[in-house]
């Protein structure tokens, strides 16, 4: 039988010093319910990742959330991701704040749930060269970016599953890419829709590993989604439908699959944010420029071509009125970087 195997990611992120009511607001409404979803269905397994700041508001506030999550990660149903333990751009930092805010949440983790990370989950997705030496020196060995950012490295698109390696200082990390396809049809269309894609996928051959990456606020805090895929039963109906085909599309831990499958080949990949944020970062006029160029150029047959190219801008120009930064002392140390 053809299969697809399946990596299932999501980010959990709430800025510092946010609102205790709205932080309340965000567990009842999404985080609790997402993760009670997932406890039901034993036969799947899930990659998560959470900021310091939420972590720290589940220990205070709803030890629960902790005591289940350590529950299944011990069972071996999910894994873990590090991160920036405050969620900062780990790019605009030293060396010394990279592996601080690293250290820190790698060592939250073991104290407070046993747990050892693997990987750790990029703010924004915003990629610098050198973050190959940084993760790797405090002990973790892959992480995610969207799977255009490996377009532009010159990977050819049939080969954005599995993961790839890159290096830096000789140290090697992996690099896993994210499925664009697969973050458009989850979770606004319907399941019927997501599971075609799959089998489309597994009937190629190749036995491929795609990587879904996604942030939980899409699946219960956005304008409407609580409503459209937690209480209308879409997640439900998703875990049920891919319990169902675990036999032609397992969902996998990445651990396991870093152990068990070689990577698809090495790749350097460009410096750079998002692409949301990539237009974030610009002067509003050229902001307006740069997002009416690229609808012009979605509109050609051939735009799949040129889209993944057209990107602008970096972190540092973002207007603070969009991303808050905080600083340390007079020598401004980036110590957060947080959603304003």
């Amino acid at each position: 039988m053809k299969k697809v195997k399946l990596h299932l990611v999501w980010h959990h992120h709430q800025p510092v010093g946010n609102l205790l009511e709205v932080l309340e607001e965000c567990y009842e409404r999404c985080y609790w319910p997402l993760l009670q979803v997932m406890a039901r269905h034993p036969r799947l397994r899930f990659n998560l990742s959470y900021s310091g700041p939420l972590l720290l508001f589940f220990k205070e506030r709803h030890p629960e959330f902790l005591k289940l999550l350590g529950e299944m990660a011990s069972e071996g149903r999910l894994e873990l991701l590090s991160g920036g333990f405050y969620e900062p751009i780990l790019a605009e930092l030293s060396e010394e704040d990279r592996v601080g805010q690293l250290d820190v949440m790698n060592q939250w983790l073991r104290d407070e749930l046993e747990l050892r990370p693997g990987g750790a989950w990029l703010a924004e997705s915003v990629w610098e060269q050198s973050l190959a030496s940084t993760l790797r020196s405090v002990g973790l060995e892959y992480t995610i970016l969207e799977g255009d950012r490996f377009l532009q490295a010159g990977v050819p698109e049939a080969e954005l599953q599995g993961y790839q390696v890159t290096e830096h200082l000789g140290k090697v990390l992996k690099v896993l890419p994210s499925d664009i396809h697969l973050f458009r049809l989850m979770p606004y269309h319907p399941v019927d829709e997501v599971m075609a894609y799959l089998r489309r996928v597994a009937n190629r051959g190749g036995c491929p590993t795609l990587t879904f990456a996604d942030s939980a606020e899409r699946w219960g805090l956005w304008p409407g989604a609580q409503e459209k895929v937690l209480q209308s039963g879409y997640v439900e109906e998703l875990f049920q439908r891919l319990e169902a085909a675990a036999d032609w599309a397992p969902t996998r831990l990445i651990g396991e699959t870093l152990e068990q499958e070689e990577s698809r080949g090495r790749c350097y990949i460009p410096a750079g944010p998002s692409l949301e944020m990539g237009a974030w970062s610009l002067p509003e006029e050229s902001r307006r420029q740069f997002v009416s160029g690229r609808q012009n150029l979605q509109q050609r047959h051939d735009a799949g071509r040129f889209i993944p190219f057209y990107r602008a801008g970096f972190v540092g120009g973002i207007p603070a009125k969009i991303y808050g930064v905080e600083f340390d002392g007079e020598e401004g140390s980036v110590v957060a970087a947080v959603d304003a």
